[in-house]
């Protein structure tokens, strides 16, 4: 029997879930949830994550989880767009900014106005709650931290590397921030130098599957893999279909209807405006629409 914790994270509640694979059947073992990890500033009209408290509960949850099962491995996923800034010394050098902040109707206009080839080359279309978008805040709002910082990692990246010290960005979740190239399946240095950001702050990308690093158990380390760390490409991998394309409705905080299919019948240039093209994961491209949460 093989058993894995895994964590999905959306905007408003989390869960670790152990799954075990017996004789080709998968069962879900066991379910842990915590929720309220955002932190309101009246002060500022911000929104913030709460990133002690996220890894609070992930380790008091990996911890049970040890305890209960043979862990063989723990892959983590997370929404989109949101990242942290960590220093040298590898501490984070402000409380990771919510895109809810980007929604709010002074920032809206945030990355409304950036050249259509960031559409063209990365799939995301403009919105003030793009990675882009927010880095154009902080540059304003937060431009000493923003210079002290000397790594970005997106979330479920971030993640990775408070709990292993490794620090690596896996293809879904970068194709979400506007600034990953999806032609060259890798950062598009020259738009994020287009911003006014060094491109030395963005990591090394790898794909699902990788092994992160360790964690240090009391009695042995347990291995993180990187999964789809973008929760919508999680999800749809999880689709029980084989087809060359397929059509699904994802819903959670957001609902996002899409797409799934080869690249060369997705990427066709002009890209749909109407529409984001990310990483599935696989090979594979995600045609997406957001649209209200359910």
């Amino acid at each position: 029997m093989s058993t894995i914790l895994a964590f999905d994270l959306g905007a408003t509640s989390a869960r670790g879930i152990v799954f075990s694979l017996m004789n080709g059947q998968i069962k879900e073992e066991k379910v842990y949830r915590f929720t309220d990890y955002q932190v309101i500033d009246p002060n500022k009209d911000e929104i913030h994550w709460n990133i002690e408290k996220i890894m609070t509960n992930i380790k008091e949850i990996i911890t049970l989880a040890t305890t209960e099962y043979v862990i063989e491995s723990i892959g983590i996923d997370t929404w989109g767009c949101d990242f942290g800034l960590i220093d040298k010394k590898g501490q984070l050098v402000l409380p990771p900014l919510c895109y809810q902040t980007m929604l709010k109707e002074p920032n809206l206009h945030y990355g409304g106005d950036l050249p259509t080839h960031f559409h063209e080359r990365t799939g995301i279309p403009n919105a003030s709650i793009n990675t882009s978008s927010q880095l154009l805040y902080l540059k304003e709002h937060y431009p000493e931290q923003l210079n002290k910082a000397s790594t970005l990692l997106m979330m479920p990246d971030l993640i990775h590397f408070l709990l292993t010290g490794t620090i690596l960005t896996e293809s879904s979740i970068a194709s979400t921030s506007q600034l990953f190239d999806i032609d060259k399946h890798q950062w598009a240095s020259d738009l994020i130098e287009q911003l006014g950001i060094s491109p030395s702050l963005f990591s090394t990308i790898v794909l699902p599957y990788t092994k992160i690093g360790l964690i240090n158990l009391a009695e042995k380390q347990l291995p993180i893999h990187s999964v789809m760390s973008h929760d919508t490409a999680s999800a749809i991998f999880a689709l029980p279909t084989n087809d060359h394309s397929c059509f699904f409705l994802s819903s959670g905080t957001w609902s996002v209807l899409g797409e799934k299919s080869e690249r060369g019948i997705l990427v066709n240039h002009p890209l749909d405006t109407n529409y984001s093209y990310e990483q599935a994961g696989d090979g594979k491209i995600l045609k997406l629409k957001n649209m209200l949460g359910m």
